[in-house]
């Protein structure tokens, strides 16, 4: 359905301090239902993300929001030629959120990804850390799919998700001296879950809790708190 809504043309980015919804369910049935951009943008409202049209992030005003969240399949080359506007949000205290495989350098000390060498369907042994993210989730709901290959950790990074091996699908790396971090995910895009019918009880925990955790790392969460 991402695709459909053409989740890779924007940049989702997290309010701060409004107040997130109390039913996923709901919200999640809405997402999967999505047949248009208008729906596109009333949901992601919802979820108190704005819409940031990608190809207009050199002169958007970013400063607002606490986090950006984006799609693997996002423009990668582009993102590459405006790298130094993603790092100053970050070094400013904020998180960026990535799924997919970086193809160019456009988040600092970031590499591609590596394959994965189970047959796809197998049970590629996946562990959760202990970590708001993932509280209350297992490798049963997020399915083997959850990881379309693994990352070599930057010195400094933390790995959330691994396979054996101690392999990361999913490390958080913290950048600059107030708080930044990323988080990068080998896999389809996370709020991608939220319109996956087949992970209705995962997309009920993870959305609300990865949007949580971004929002706790935020200057201005802090402030407010």
């Amino acid at each position: 359905m991402t695709c459909y809504l053409r989740i890779h043309n924007i940049l989702a980015a997290v309010r701060p301090s409004s107040d997130l919804p109390k039913d996923w369910a709901r919200v999640n049935t809405a997402w999967q239902n999505a047949t248009s951009l208008l729906d596109r943008q009333r949901i992601l409202g919802e979820m108190q993300l704005d819409e940031i049209d990608l190809y207009e992030l050199a002169e958007a005003d970013i400063t607002a929001y606490c986090g950006l969240i984006l799609s693997g399949r996002v423009d990668q080359d582009y993102l590459y030629r405006h790298r130094d506007v993603l790092l100053n949000f970050i070094e400013a205290g904020n998180t960026v959120v990535f799924s997919g495989d970086i193809d160019v350098p456009w988040l600092p000390d970031t590499a591609p990804s590596l394959p994965i060498d189970q047959p796809n369907g197998s049970d590629i042994g996946l562990a959760f850390a202990d970590h708001p993210i993932f509280d209350g989730i297992s490798a049963d709901m997020v399915g083997d799919y959850f990881a379309s290959g693994h990352y070599v950790l930057p010195p400094g990074a933390k790995a959330l998700v691994t396979l054996p091996q101690q392999r990361a699908v999913v490390y958080e790396h913290a950048i600059g001296t107030k708080g930044g971090r990323i988080l990068l995910h080998a896999g389809h895009t996370l709020l991608g879950y939220a319109a996956d019918a087949r992970a209705a009880e995962l997309s009920t925990r993870l959305i609300p809790q990865l949007l949580t955790w971004i929002r706790r790392g935020s200057p201005t969460e802090e402030a407010i708190a």
